[in-house]
């Protein structure tokens, strides 16, 4: 069988090509464009990739096709393969049929702190010489590859809330059938999927249906409405402690990360002292409160654009004087649902910038208002160049790099370190 991908550069689409390849698959990846650092890993494996123009010249009737849930049905392209009769995975769907079903699931779910959690669990398994296969949607550092195989009977793997395919409308985690389920906090999220929080949370209470008998439930921060769900489960649950654990990475969150990481091991059978150890020696994730730049000042680059994720970064900085650049792509936040939990958010930084979508409902003059800087690449860089001191620390907030505007910065910076050092 060879394995065709559509939207191969997606973070868990590149991770199934590497995983289909390892499992003896010839593979195919095909993509709109070919963005890193996806892209740079299909290469380093030599996964072929083509434009999505190149699909049906080299479609077999034979081959297995899986479609990201960045493909629409309106594309044509996904018109032919249906008129076809083409049969399409979706992504979720083909990693629970062809690897999961095999494995003892570690699903790491929830609102915040997945990628890390998930990354914290792989990597300290491995270093206890479990050689566990895992799919982590993000470039941790330390491991390898964000997605393996393994040969152990354990799988960790990223659990997201969000639909799998434009004709599979479920939650990717329900395709995982967890032994160990990780939750870290619930919060409303992904506005275009869902109506409310109710209808999004009644997912995972789905999700507790088919988690194994045998298996448990970490967690931390559950709502009152879902630990009863929990409760009426009889599964096995595992409140997650407070307590400081030594790491390399900044932030409470993400003690909170590796406290839920470290009971997972323990259930496992490993013992703390070993699990601690290797916690400490965890480098984190690309993207996850990066250093991108130090020179005259700090340019921080987080994945962070839900309130809660951004405030807990900000707490980092809190006794710094601290830019915060928040760029609302997603359809939640374009959607401004989140709208005064964000203001409020907003004022912990010293000055904050929204740089402006093409598309949005934001509410413009409410943001500035509050006294936030509101507008295009232009207006946000040069409200940058006149507001920051040496010292300071610019935090870009976006689930998207902003590569453009970064480098733009750090010219800045960089120009006038070196105006200084003359």
């Amino acid at each position: 069988m060879r394995v065709v991908i559509l939207g191969v550069c997606g973070s868990l689409t590149s991770g199934i090509a590497i995983i289909a390849q390892q499992l003896g698959y010839e593979v195919l990846g095909f993509d709109r464009f070919f963005a890193d650092p996806a892209h740079r890993v299909l290469q380093a494996h030599q996964i072929t990739c083509y434009t999505l123009d190149d699909v049906l010249s080299h479609l077999k009737p034979t081959d297995c096709v899986i479609v990201a849930n960045q493909m629409t049905r309106a594309m044509p392209l996904i018109s032919e393969l249906i008129t076809m009769k083409i049969k399409l995975y979706s992504a979720p769907e083909w990693l629970g049929e062809f690897v999961l079903r095999k494995r003892k699931v570690i699903a790491v779910a929830g609102c915040h702190g997945k990628t890390t959690t998930t990354a914290m669990i792989a990597s300290t398994l491995q270093s206890l010489g479990n050689d566990c296969g895992y799919l982590i949607a993000g470039t941790p550092n330390g491991l390898e590859n964000p997605a393996h195989l393994g040969s152990s009977e354990y799988f960790v793997i990223e659990a997201d809330e969000y639909d799998s395919a434009f004709f599979d409308k479920r939650p990717k985690f329900l395709h995982y059938w967890p032994h160990f389920l990780v939750l870290g906090t619930i919060e409303f999220d992904h506005a275009d999927i869902y109506a409310d929080f109710a209808q999004m949370l009644q997912q995972y209470k789905f999700l507790l249906r088919i988690t194994a008998p045998k298996g448990a439930v970490v967690y931390s921060n559950l709502p009152n409405e879902f630990q009863d769900a929990l409760d009426a489960s009889k599964l096995a649950q595992y409140k997650t402690p407070c307590s400081k654990i030594a790491l390399s990475i900044p932030g409470a969150f993400n003690e909170s990360n590796a406290a839920r990481a470290m009971l997972v091991c323990q259930l496992m059978g490993y013992s703390s002292s070993d699990i601690l150890r290797c916690l400490a020696e965890f480098r984190g994730v690309k993207r996850r409160c990066e250093v991108v730049y130090k020179g005259l000042v700090t340019m921080i680059d987080d994945h962070a654009h839900h309130p809660t994720a951004v405030s807990s970064t900000l707490e980092i900085f809190k006794d710094q004087n601290t830019h915060l650049v928040y760029f609302p792509k997603t359809h939640t936040q374009r959607k401004d649902i989140h709208h005064q939990q964000l203001c409020e958010i907003l004022k912990q930084a010293q000055y904050s910038y929204i740089l402006l979508p093409e598309q949005h409902h934001l509410q413009i003059e409410s943001y500035r208002q509050s006294g936030v800087c509101v507008g295009n690449e232009d207006e946000v860089f040069h409200a940058l160049e006149n507001q920051t001191a040496d010292g300071d620390v610019i935090l870009f907030c976006t689930p998207v790099r902003l590569v453009k505007l970064m480098k733009r910065v750090r010219l800045l910076f960089e120009k006038g370190y070196q105006s200084c050092s003359m």
